[in-house]
C-alpha cells in the first residue's frame, strides 16, 4: 500500500511525473525544488483489515525561485492538472520548511473528521506508520522511484535514506511546533484583532480582511465588505498577502457562512524563504473552513475563485 503515489512537475505544457514510490511522504518532501512548480499526489490510510481504506489529497509546491512567468503558467497548468486526480482536497505552499507529515495531515483534517467523525492526529500518524511498515515489510527494497528507472533509488546522497526504519508512534513535529511557537509570539494589535473579530462574524460588517507577509507582526493591509469582487482589486502585483473571505450562501432557507483563507503571490513578488511564513501565518488565520492559492493577475477572476471555494458549503 503505497503512501506516497507520485511527484510530479510542468515541464512547459506538460505534468511529468518525476518520481513515485511506497515510502513516507516526507521523502517526497525531499524531492521538491525551490526553482520549480511541483505536485506531490498522496494516499493516506484510514484504518486496517475489513475497515481499511485510502484518502487522496495532494499537495502543490511553488519554488521561490521560480521564475515569474514560468510560475504562473505552470501553477495555471497543475491546477488543472489536479481536477483530474481523484483527491478530495490538498494544500498549496511555498515553503519547503513549513511542510511536514503532520503540517499536512492537520491541513486536510477535515478528510478525516468527515470518515470518522472525529479528529486524532496521534490515530492518524499511528495508522500511517504502521502501514507503511506493512509495505516495506512486503517489499523491503521498495522506495521511491524516478520514472525512468526500473529500480529503486534512494532521494539522498550516498542511499542514506535507503532502507530507512519507521517507527510507529514516532511524530516530526519540530517544524509544526516551530510554527504555532511563532504564532504565540507574533504581535496583534487591538485593530487587527477587532478586523479579524468582524470577518469571523456571520454578521459582520467586514467579508473580507488581507495581512502583510509577516509572522511576527499582524498587520492588516486591506478590509471590504463587499466580498470577492472588492477583494481581488486590493491585491497588489508587488506583494505577498494572507487573508481571510467570509462566503455566505443560503441553503434550504438558512444563510451559512464559511471562512476562506487566502494566500496570494503577486507577479512581480520575488518570495524569499524564511521564518516558515505560509505555516505561521496560516495558523495565525486559523481556523478556516477552506483555502485558495492566487498566483498572478490571471487568477484574480472573481468567478473562477467562487467556483474554486463552491464544494466549501
Amino acid at each position: 500500500m503505497s503512501s506516497v503515489i507520485g511527484t510530479g512537475e510542468c515541464r512547459t505544457t506538460r505534468i511529468v511525473c518525476t518520481a513515485r514510490g511506497a515510502s513516507t511522504v516526507e521523502e517526497a518532501f525531499l524531492l521538491l525544488d525551490d526553482e520549480k512548480v511541483q505536485l506531490i499526489y498522496v494516499r493516506l490510510p484510514v484504518g486496517f483489515g475489513t475497515f481499511r481504506r485510502d484518502k487522496y489529497v495532494y499537495v502543490i509546491f511553488v519554488g521561490h525561485r521560480c521564475g515569474i512567468v514560468k510560475r504562473g503558467k505552470h501553477i495555471a497548468d497543475i491546477y488543472s492538472f489536479k481536477e483530474t486526480l481523484a483527491a478530495s482536497c490538498g494544500i498549496a505552499v511555498t515553503d519547503r520548511s513549513s511542510l511536514s507529515l503532520s503540517f499536512l495531515i492537520e491541513s486536510v483534517r477535515g478528510v478525516f473528521t468527515a470518515d470518522l467523525g472525529y479528529f486524532s492526529l496521534q490515530e492518524v500518524l499511528e495508522v500511517y506508520r504502521r502501514r507503511v511498515l506493512d509495505k516495506l515489510h512486503e517489499a523491503p527494497n521498495e522506495s521511491l522511484m524516478g520514472s525512468n528507472t526500473v529500480e529503486p533509488c534512494s532521494i539522498m546522497p550516498d542511499g542514506c535514506y535507503h532502507g530507512r526504519k519507521y517507527t510507529a508512534g514516532v511524530d516530526s513535529t519540530g517544524l509544526r511546533q516551530t510554527a504555532l511557537n511563532l504564532r504565540n509570539n507574533c504581535l496583534v494589535s487591538d485593530h487587527a484583532k477587532k478586523v479579524l473579530a468582524v470577518v469571523r462574524s456571520e454578521n459582520g460588517d467586514l467579508d473580507w480582511a488581507t495581512f502583510e507577509a509577516d509572522p511576527h507582526v499582524l498587520t492588516v493591509s486591506s478590509s471590504g465588505s463587499y466580498g470577492v469582487s472588492e477583494l481581488v482589486k486590493h491585491l497588489p502585483d508587488e506583494k505577498w498577502i494572507f487573508g481571510l473571505l467570509r462566503l455566505t450562501m443560503s441553503l434550504r432557507g438558512v444563510m451559512v457562512a464559511r471562512l476562506v483563507f487566502v494566500q496570494w503571490i503577486g507577479s512581480a513578488v520575488s518570495l524569499q524563504p524564511g521564518d516558515m511564513v505560509f505555516s505561521t501565518m496560516q495558523s495565525i488565520l486559523a481556523p478556516f473552513d477552506h483555502e485558495i492559492f492566487l498566483v498572478g493577475k490571471r487568477d484574480l477572476q472573481s468567478a473562477s475563485i467562487l467556483e474554486r471555494c463552491r464544494h466549501v458549503f
